[in-house]
């Protein structure tokens, strides 16, 4: 899913260049903050969200040489790219004020946060419970 995601970010970002309202030249696209016309900070952000995103998703290919534990501080920046991207969306987004682009804005950051405050809860309840117990019973 992350990779089918990158490459519609990518996609996104191909199809300004034939934009003929907006005006993008290559430079422009590829180096965050330079979209002079066109609210560059909004644009810039979800420039770095996507190198970001980039770079997280080229973990998954060296999880084993960077450790687990490596691989998962890395990935709770995807929190980071996510919001990244929506902050990028509504405020850069022509289409950020329609029902249907509010409609789903708020049901993907809804379900984020759901899952954000899930895994908390259920992390913090597996902490609280004694060692002993989640060991299985010795023959």
């Amino acid at each position: 899913v992350g990779l089918l995601g990158l490459f519609f970010a990518g996609f996104h970002a191909l199809i300004m260049l034939g934009d003929t309202y907006s005006k993008y030249q290559l430079v422009q696209l590829l180096l965050p903050f330079r979209s002079y016309q066109y609210r560059p900070i909004w644009v810039g952000l979800g420039q770095l969200g996507f190198y970001a995103w980039f770079l997280i998703a080229l973990t998954f290919y060296i999880r084993k040489a960077i450790g687990k534990k490596t691989w998962r501080v890395i990935h709770i920046l995807s929190f980071a790219c996510y919001i990244a991207a929506l902050i990028h969306g509504i405020m850069s987004g022509t289409d950020a004020g329609t029902p249907w682009a509010m409609d789903f804005y708020c049901i993907t950051g809804g379900c984020l946060m759901f899952m954000l405050v899930y895994r908390i809860l259920t992390s913090r309840k597996k902490a609280r419970i004694p060692a002993a117990s989640q060991r299985p019973a010795q023959d």
